[in-house]
């Protein structure tokens, strides 16, 4: 984005609004960087960034910059506690304000895919009692496109909705937020009433936006997180089950889904799968099949 201030420009890459940055579980702080640039008749001294926690001012960062290609480029970087507390960054020039980020966290990443249950839209009940601020996510699982941006995590609603990450999403992430007392980041990829054949990845572009999972592994690029995805959750059987799917193709299509996260996401330490239960007018024996494959 361009931005001007007083006749100089600014070429601003800042972070997004709501955004949350992965947690070094070692030092518990993430890391936010910054980078732009501005015109050379700028005077870079009086540029500077302040940080303010809680809407609290804590600080003014000075950046470091190099002149290039006639103009002044500045790459910044800052650590914030990964703990439940927001963050704001003002990008300021002789006293104007260029532009801000806010509501900054940094905390833990998990990835939730399936089927309906997965993607758990409201029924009858209502989520809103496990509805905490610092839960977040990047985009939707909508097919037509997903926003390139952060968003609160939102609790009853369907994934067509921004910043939507389900029932079962925001109880998981009440979980961890209420136990570990740091943020989280749920990537919703679930789709209703898909075998599991539709969540494999395109094996010549795993990125593909034409697949489901090229879309939420875009989503997961775009949101800087690929290396910080702790845990994936898995729920979804009942349509291989209703199409009375063999265990075996079950097996080995899973199996190929499991290279593509261990290939995308290869720090992820656990997945938790859920064996589906009988039920979704599903024929008992197929639903023993893919309970087995599964247990298996």
């Amino acid at each position: 984005m361009i931005f001007s201030a007083k006749g100089q420009f600014f070429t601003s890459q800042f972070p997004l609004d709501n955004m949350m940055v992965p947690r070094n579980q070692n030092t518990n702080q993430g890391v936010v960087t910054f980078y732009f640039t501005s015109a050379d008749t700028v005077q870079p001294a009086n540029v500077q960034i302040k940080k303010f926690k809680d809407h609290v001012f804590v600080g003014t960062i000075y950046p470091v910059y190099v002149l290039a290609n006639v103009q002044y480029e500045y790459n910044i970087s800052d650590t914030i506690s990964a703990s439940l507390n927001s963050y704001r960054y003002e990008l300021w020039y002789n006293n104007v304000l260029i532009t801000k980020a806010d509501n900054i966290c940094s905390g833990d990443f998990y990835i939730l895919d399936g089927q309906s249950n997965a993607e758990s839209m409201p029924t009858l009940d209502s989520c809103y009692a496990d509805y905490q601020r610092f839960m977040r996510t990047y985009g939707n699982s909508n097919e037509l496109g997903s926003k390139k941006e952060w968003f609160v995590a939102k609790c009853d609603c369907n994934r067509m909705i921004d910043g939507c990450v389900g029932q079962l999403g925001v109880a998981i992430a009440n979980e961890i937020i209420l136990k570990h007392l740091i943020p989280v980041c749920i990537l919703n990829g679930a789709v209703g009433g898909k075998p599991l054949n539709y969540f494999l990845p395109d094996s010549a572009n795993h990125t593909n936006l034409l697949t489901s999972y090229g879309r939420l592994c875009t989503r997961v690029h775009e949101a800087h997180a690929q290396s910080a995805v702790r845990a994936i959750i898995w729920y979804q059987g009942e349509n291989d089950a209703s199409i009375c799917n063999t265990q075996n193709d079950y097996l080995n299509s899973f199996h190929k889904l499991f290279l593509g996260w261990k290939s995308d996401y290869p720090n992820f330490e656990n997945l938790y799968l859920v064996q589906i239960r009988a039920g979704c007018q599903t024929d008992r024996y197929c639903s023993n099949v893919i309970q087995e494959a599964q247990r298996q």
